[in-house]
């Protein structure tokens, strides 16, 4: 399978590229690529900096790699949701949230996957993402947006 371009990566990607868990075609496609970033993801990295352990002797050596990928994306290529988008995702939220009876502290994933999905859509972009369950639903609530999945091995 070819990724299409261009191609915005959800939280998803760079987990999985942390953690070694792609595919070598996963690997090949993503090389090929110049992808488009979110200032959602960004934030949803860097809130694990905060979120670990300083004592753990591993957390440093993560708090490393994180801002070292987030500093390394180009500005021009990071998508910021304009005042539209946070406003028709609070609305997908609200309606998945009441849908679904989301759990009160599920309800910050789903607005995040939102506002990475209206910036992908917004942009012209398609959303690369291992969480399907999510990026579905958007997908049937907004079908003029675009998501591709993948599973890690």
């Amino acid at each position: 399978m070819l990724l299409p371009e261009p191609i915005l990566y959800d939280t998803t990607v760079y987990i999985d590229v942390l953690h070694g868990k792609l595919s070598n075609h996963l690997k090949r496609e993503i090389a090929r690529l110049e992808p488009w970033h979110c200032s959602v993801t960004e934030s949803e990295m860097t809130y694990l900096c905060g979120r670990l352990d300083p004592a753990h002797p591993g957390t440093a050596a993560v708090v490393r790699e994180i801002g070292s990928i987030v500093d390394h994306w180009p500005p021009s290529r990071v998508l910021l949701p304009d005042r539209a988008i946070w406003r028709e995702a609070a609305i997908l939220t609200g309606i998945l949230s009441r849908l679904q009876n989301t759990r009160a502290e599920d309800r910050g994933r789903t607005m995040n996957d939102a506002l990475i999905f209206l910036s992908a859509l917004q942009h012209g972009c398609t959303v690369l993402s291992r969480n399907v369950r999510d990026f579905d639903l958007l997908m049937q609530l907004v079908p003029a947006g675009k998501a591709v999945f993948y599973r890690i091995q």
